[in-house]
Protein backbone atom coordinates (compact mmCIF):
# COMPACT_ATOMS: atom_id res chain seq x y z
CA UNK A 1 0.00 0.00 0.00
CA UNK A 2 2.79 2.34 0.86
CA UNK A 3 4.55 1.59 -2.41
CA UNK A 4 1.35 2.29 -4.38
CA UNK A 5 0.79 5.68 -2.65
CA UNK A 6 4.36 6.77 -3.28
CA UNK A 7 4.11 5.83 -6.95
CA UNK A 8 0.87 7.79 -7.30
CA UNK A 9 2.44 10.89 -5.74
CA UNK A 10 5.38 10.70 -8.14
CA UNK A 11 3.05 10.42 -11.15
CA UNK A 12 0.92 13.38 -9.97
CA UNK A 13 3.94 15.61 -9.45
CA UNK A 14 5.35 14.81 -12.89
CA UNK A 15 1.97 15.45 -14.53
CA UNK A 16 1.55 18.87 -12.78
CA UNK A 17 5.03 19.95 -13.80
CA UNK A 18 4.37 19.05 -17.40
CA UNK A 19 1.06 20.91 -17.42
CA UNK A 20 2.63 24.02 -15.90
CA UNK A 21 5.38 23.91 -18.51
CA UNK A 22 2.90 23.69 -21.40
CA UNK A 23 0.37 26.31 -20.04
CA UNK A 24 0.14 29.65 -22.04
CA UNK A 25 1.81 32.75 -20.56
CA UNK A 26 -0.54 35.46 -19.14
CA UNK A 27 -1.40 38.21 -21.66
CA UNK A 28 0.39 41.58 -21.23
CA UNK A 29 -1.84 44.74 -20.90
CA UNK A 30 -2.77 46.49 -24.20
CA UNK A 31 -0.82 49.71 -24.94
CA UNK A 32 -2.69 53.02 -24.47
CA UNK A 33 -3.56 54.95 -27.68
CA UNK A 34 -1.37 58.03 -28.29
CA UNK A 35 -2.86 61.36 -27.06
CA UNK A 36 -3.21 63.99 -29.79
CA UNK A 37 -1.33 67.23 -28.94
CA UNK A 38 -3.68 70.07 -27.97
CA UNK A 39 -3.11 73.40 -29.77
CA UNK A 40 -1.93 76.22 -27.50
CA UNK A 41 -4.40 79.14 -27.17
CA UNK A 42 -3.82 82.02 -29.63
CA UNK A 43 -2.02 84.98 -28.04
CA UNK A 44 -4.13 87.28 -30.24
CA UNK A 45 -7.50 86.08 -28.93
CA UNK A 46 -8.72 88.04 -25.92
CA UNK A 47 -8.88 91.50 -24.43
CA UNK A 48 -6.10 94.06 -24.62
CA UNK A 49 -5.49 97.47 -23.08
CA UNK A 50 -2.80 100.00 -23.80
CA UNK A 51 -1.44 103.52 -24.30
CA UNK A 52 -0.61 105.46 -27.45
CA UNK A 53 0.77 108.82 -28.56
CA UNK A 54 1.46 110.53 -31.85
CA UNK A 55 1.11 113.58 -34.07
CA UNK A 56 -1.94 114.98 -35.86
CA UNK A 57 -2.50 117.66 -38.46
CA UNK A 58 -5.50 119.34 -40.10
CA UNK A 59 -4.77 120.78 -43.58
CA UNK A 60 -8.01 122.76 -43.98
CA UNK A 61 -8.50 126.47 -44.52
CA UNK A 62 -11.20 128.79 -43.33
CA UNK A 63 -13.44 129.38 -46.34
CA UNK A 64 -16.47 131.55 -46.95
CA UNK A 65 -17.99 133.72 -49.66
CA UNK A 66 -19.49 137.04 -50.70
CA UNK A 67 -21.69 135.86 -52.12
CA UNK A 68 -20.10 132.72 -53.60
CA UNK A 69 -16.33 133.20 -53.57
CA UNK A 70 -13.99 131.93 -50.90
CA UNK A 71 -13.85 134.12 -47.83
CA UNK A 72 -16.45 135.36 -45.38
CA UNK A 73 -20.13 135.55 -46.25
CA UNK A 74 -21.79 138.86 -45.53
CA UNK A 75 -25.53 139.22 -45.16
CA UNK A 76 -25.85 142.87 -46.13
CA UNK A 77 -28.72 145.04 -44.93
CA UNK A 78 -28.78 148.66 -46.10
CA UNK A 79 -31.17 151.29 -44.78
CA UNK A 80 -31.04 154.36 -47.00
CA UNK A 81 -31.74 157.85 -45.74
CA UNK A 82 -31.42 161.42 -47.00
CA UNK A 83 -30.83 162.30 -50.62
CA UNK A 84 -27.91 159.96 -51.16
CA UNK A 85 -27.89 157.27 -53.82
CA UNK A 86 -25.64 154.31 -54.52
CA UNK A 87 -24.55 153.86 -50.89
CA UNK A 88 -22.92 150.40 -50.58
CA UNK A 89 -21.04 150.59 -47.31
CA UNK A 90 -22.36 147.22 -46.19
CA UNK A 91 -21.11 145.66 -49.41
CA UNK A 92 -17.67 147.26 -49.05
CA UNK A 93 -17.47 146.09 -45.47
CA UNK A 94 -18.34 142.57 -46.63
CA UNK A 95 -15.95 142.48 -49.57
CA UNK A 96 -13.00 143.80 -47.57
CA UNK A 97 -13.43 140.91 -45.14
CA UNK A 98 -13.67 138.31 -47.89
CA UNK A 99 -10.75 135.92 -48.14
CA UNK A 100 -9.24 132.69 -46.93
CA UNK A 101 -6.77 131.75 -44.22
CA UNK A 102 -4.85 128.60 -43.39
CA UNK A 103 -4.68 128.17 -39.62
CA UNK A 104 -2.03 125.41 -39.92
CA UNK A 105 -3.62 123.26 -37.23
CA UNK A 106 -1.29 120.57 -35.85
CA UNK A 107 -0.06 119.14 -32.57
CA UNK A 108 0.58 116.09 -30.44
CA UNK A 109 -2.12 113.65 -29.45
CA UNK A 110 -2.13 110.86 -26.88
CA UNK A 111 -4.31 108.65 -24.72
CA UNK A 112 -5.34 105.05 -24.27
CA UNK A 113 -7.28 102.23 -25.87
CA UNK A 114 -9.09 99.02 -24.98
CA UNK A 115 -10.24 96.25 -27.31
CA UNK A 116 -10.96 92.62 -28.02
CA UNK A 117 -9.56 90.41 -30.81
CA UNK A 118 -10.32 86.91 -32.04
CA UNK A 119 -8.04 84.81 -34.24
CA UNK A 120 -9.70 82.81 -37.03
CA UNK A 121 -7.62 79.86 -38.18
CA UNK A 122 -3.94 80.41 -38.61
CA UNK A 123 -3.91 83.75 -40.43
CA UNK A 124 -6.81 86.11 -39.66
CA UNK A 125 -7.63 88.33 -36.68
CA UNK A 126 -10.80 90.39 -36.23
CA UNK A 127 -11.79 92.64 -33.35
CA UNK A 128 -13.04 95.96 -32.04
CA UNK A 129 -11.15 98.79 -30.37
CA UNK A 130 -12.11 102.06 -28.65
CA UNK A 131 -9.78 104.89 -27.73
CA UNK A 132 -9.87 108.39 -26.24
CA UNK A 133 -7.18 111.01 -26.84
CA UNK A 134 -6.22 114.34 -25.39
CA UNK A 135 -5.29 116.65 -28.26
CA UNK A 136 -2.98 119.60 -28.78
CA UNK A 137 -4.36 120.30 -32.28
CA UNK A 138 -4.43 124.09 -32.55
CA UNK A 139 -3.67 126.77 -35.11
CA UNK A 140 -4.06 130.45 -36.07
CA UNK A 141 -4.62 132.09 -39.44
CA UNK A 142 -5.16 135.62 -40.74
CA UNK A 143 -5.75 137.68 -43.85
CA UNK A 144 -6.36 141.32 -44.73
CA UNK A 145 -8.46 142.93 -47.45
CA UNK A 146 -9.46 146.27 -48.98
CA UNK A 147 -12.68 147.38 -50.70
CA UNK A 148 -14.17 150.72 -51.68
CA UNK A 149 -17.65 152.17 -51.76
CA UNK A 150 -18.88 155.07 -53.89
CA UNK A 151 -22.00 157.18 -53.77
CA UNK A 152 -23.24 160.28 -55.56
CA UNK A 153 -23.95 163.57 -53.91
CA UNK A 154 -24.50 166.73 -55.94
CA UNK A 155 -23.33 169.04 -53.18
CA UNK A 156 -20.03 167.50 -52.20
CA UNK A 157 -17.08 165.26 -52.97
CA UNK A 158 -15.63 165.63 -56.45
CA UNK A 159 -17.62 168.48 -58.08
CA UNK A 160 -16.76 167.26 -61.57
CA UNK A 161 -18.25 163.78 -61.22
CA UNK A 162 -20.25 164.31 -58.02
CA UNK A 163 -18.98 160.98 -56.68
CA UNK A 164 -17.80 160.29 -53.13
CA UNK A 165 -15.52 157.34 -52.34
CA UNK A 166 -14.72 155.59 -49.07
CA UNK A 167 -12.17 152.80 -48.63
CA UNK A 168 -12.49 150.12 -45.98
CA UNK A 169 -9.74 147.79 -44.80
CA UNK A 170 -10.33 144.61 -42.80
CA UNK A 171 -8.10 142.44 -40.67
CA UNK A 172 -9.52 138.94 -40.10
CA UNK A 173 -8.14 136.54 -37.50
CA UNK A 174 -9.08 132.84 -37.42
CA UNK A 175 -8.40 130.19 -34.80
CA UNK A 176 -9.24 126.48 -34.76
CA UNK A 177 -8.58 123.56 -32.39
CA UNK A 178 -9.59 120.04 -31.45
CA UNK A 179 -9.35 119.59 -27.69
CA UNK A 180 -9.99 115.84 -27.53
CA UNK A 181 -10.76 113.03 -29.96
CA UNK A 182 -12.15 109.51 -29.61
CA UNK A 183 -12.90 106.58 -31.91
CA UNK A 184 -14.77 103.27 -31.81
CA UNK A 185 -13.47 101.06 -34.62
CA UNK A 186 -13.66 97.58 -36.00
CA UNK A 187 -10.43 96.09 -37.30
CA UNK A 188 -9.55 93.11 -39.47
CA UNK A 189 -6.05 91.84 -40.10
CA UNK A 190 -3.80 89.22 -41.64
CA UNK A 191 -0.94 87.50 -39.79
CA UNK A 192 2.14 87.84 -41.97
CA UNK A 193 3.89 85.77 -39.31
CA UNK A 194 2.37 84.32 -36.13
CA UNK A 195 3.46 87.50 -34.29
CA UNK A 196 3.10 90.23 -36.94
CA UNK A 197 -0.38 91.54 -37.80
CA UNK A 198 -1.22 93.84 -40.73
CA UNK A 199 -4.70 95.34 -40.32
CA UNK A 200 -7.24 97.82 -41.60
CA UNK A 201 -9.56 99.71 -39.26
CA UNK A 202 -12.53 102.07 -39.44
CA UNK A 203 -15.64 103.27 -37.65
CA UNK A 204 -16.97 106.14 -35.53
CA UNK A 205 -15.00 109.28 -34.63
CA UNK A 206 -16.05 112.07 -32.26
CA UNK A 207 -14.33 115.04 -30.68
CA UNK A 208 -14.46 118.49 -29.10
CA UNK A 209 -14.09 121.16 -31.82
CA UNK A 210 -13.56 124.90 -31.37
CA UNK A 211 -13.35 127.67 -34.00
CA UNK A 212 -13.21 131.48 -33.67
CA UNK A 213 -13.24 134.47 -36.02
CA UNK A 214 -12.57 138.11 -35.16
CA UNK A 215 -12.70 141.08 -37.57
CA UNK A 216 -11.52 144.66 -37.22
CA UNK A 217 -12.07 147.34 -39.86
CA UNK A 218 -10.76 150.84 -40.66
CA UNK A 219 -12.44 153.33 -42.95
CA UNK A 220 -11.03 156.24 -44.96
CA UNK A 221 -13.44 159.18 -45.03
CA UNK A 222 -14.35 162.11 -47.24
CA UNK A 223 -15.20 165.70 -46.39
CA UNK A 224 -18.18 164.51 -44.38
CA UNK A 225 -15.77 162.83 -42.00
CA UNK A 226 -15.11 159.11 -41.71
CA UNK A 227 -17.93 156.67 -41.27
CA UNK A 228 -18.51 155.31 -37.80
CA UNK A 229 -18.25 151.55 -37.49
CA UNK A 230 -18.56 149.12 -34.60
CA UNK A 231 -15.33 148.10 -32.82
CA UNK A 232 -15.41 144.91 -34.89
CA UNK A 233 -17.11 141.56 -35.16
CA UNK A 234 -16.48 138.22 -33.48
CA UNK A 235 -18.02 134.76 -33.53
CA UNK A 236 -17.19 131.25 -32.40
CA UNK A 237 -18.38 127.68 -31.95
CA UNK A 238 -17.40 125.10 -29.35
CA UNK A 239 -19.17 121.77 -29.66
CA UNK A 240 -18.85 117.99 -29.70
CA UNK A 241 -18.93 116.73 -33.28
CA UNK A 242 -19.43 113.19 -34.60
CA UNK A 243 -18.01 111.74 -37.81
CA UNK A 244 -16.02 108.78 -39.09
CA UNK A 245 -12.47 107.47 -39.31
CA UNK A 246 -10.53 105.06 -41.52
CA UNK A 247 -6.95 103.78 -41.45
CA UNK A 248 -4.60 100.87 -40.91
CA UNK A 249 -1.47 99.71 -39.17
CA UNK A 250 1.02 97.05 -38.06
CA UNK A 251 1.10 95.32 -34.67
CA UNK A 252 3.96 93.13 -33.46
CA UNK A 253 3.53 90.69 -30.57
CA UNK A 254 7.05 90.67 -29.13
CA UNK A 255 6.14 88.52 -26.08
CA UNK A 256 3.17 86.31 -25.21
CA UNK A 257 1.43 89.29 -23.56
CA UNK A 258 2.91 92.51 -25.00
CA UNK A 259 2.66 94.10 -28.44
CA UNK A 260 3.68 97.36 -30.06
CA UNK A 261 1.81 98.98 -32.97
CA UNK A 262 2.14 101.82 -35.49
CA UNK A 263 -1.09 103.22 -36.90
CA UNK A 264 -2.42 105.86 -39.32
CA UNK A 265 -5.98 107.24 -39.13
CA UNK A 266 -7.88 109.78 -41.21
CA UNK A 267 -10.77 111.38 -39.30
CA UNK A 268 -13.63 113.56 -40.56
CA UNK A 269 -15.88 115.51 -38.19
CA UNK A 270 -17.65 117.43 -40.96
CA UNK A 271 -18.23 121.02 -42.05
CA UNK A 272 -19.23 123.88 -39.77
CA UNK A 273 -20.38 127.45 -40.25
CA UNK A 274 -21.14 130.14 -37.72
CA UNK A 275 -22.14 133.80 -37.71
CA UNK A 276 -20.27 136.65 -36.10
CA UNK A 277 -21.68 139.78 -34.56
CA UNK A 278 -22.65 142.41 -37.17
CA UNK A 279 -20.27 144.90 -38.71
CA UNK A 280 -22.40 148.05 -38.62
CA UNK A 281 -21.68 151.31 -40.43
CA UNK A 282 -23.43 154.59 -39.62
CA UNK A 283 -22.65 157.09 -42.38
CA UNK A 284 -21.79 159.90 -42.27
CA UNK A 285 -20.83 161.09 -38.80
CA UNK A 286 -21.33 164.69 -39.90
CA UNK A 287 -24.97 164.04 -40.58
CA UNK A 288 -25.46 162.59 -37.12
CA UNK A 289 -23.98 165.72 -35.59
CA UNK A 290 -26.11 167.94 -37.82
CA UNK A 291 -29.25 165.93 -37.16
CA UNK A 292 -29.64 165.04 -40.84
CA UNK A 293 -30.97 161.76 -42.28
CA UNK A 294 -28.40 158.96 -41.95
CA UNK A 295 -27.69 155.70 -43.75
CA UNK A 296 -27.23 152.55 -41.66
CA UNK A 297 -25.39 149.58 -43.16
CA UNK A 298 -25.07 146.17 -41.54
CA UNK A 299 -22.90 143.25 -42.70
CA UNK A 300 -23.04 139.91 -40.86
CA UNK A 301 -19.97 137.66 -41.37
CA UNK A 302 -20.52 133.92 -41.80
CA UNK A 303 -17.42 131.77 -41.32
CA UNK A 304 -17.02 128.31 -42.89
CA UNK A 305 -14.46 125.62 -42.11
CA UNK A 306 -14.05 121.86 -41.84
CA UNK A 307 -12.75 119.59 -39.10
CA UNK A 308 -10.85 116.68 -40.59
CA UNK A 309 -7.25 115.57 -40.53
CA UNK A 310 -4.62 112.89 -40.11
CA UNK A 311 -3.16 111.02 -37.16
CA UNK A 312 0.06 109.01 -37.02
CA UNK A 313 0.70 107.27 -33.69
CA UNK A 314 2.46 104.43 -31.92
CA UNK A 315 0.98 102.31 -29.13
CA UNK A 316 1.78 99.64 -26.57
CA UNK A 317 -0.79 96.93 -25.67
CA UNK A 318 -1.01 94.33 -22.94
CA UNK A 319 -2.96 91.19 -23.97
CA UNK A 320 -4.89 89.28 -21.32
Amino acid sequence: MRKCAAAAAVVFALTGAAFAQNAPAPASPAPKPPVAPQPSPSPWTGFHVGLDSGYAWDPNVYTAAYPVIAGIDMLQIDYFGGSYSGITHGGASALSATGTSRPNVNGFIGGGQVGYDYQYGASFVAGIEADIQGSGLHGHGAFTGLASTTFSDSASCNPAVKICTDIVGSSVQNEKSIDWLGTVRGRFGYLVTPTLLVYGTGGLAYGGATARTSITQQWGGNEYGPAFISPGAAGNISETRVGWTLGGGLEWLFTQSWSVKVEYLYYDLGNVQFASSPLMTIFPVGDIIAGLPTAYNVAVPITHTRFDGNIFRVGLNYHF
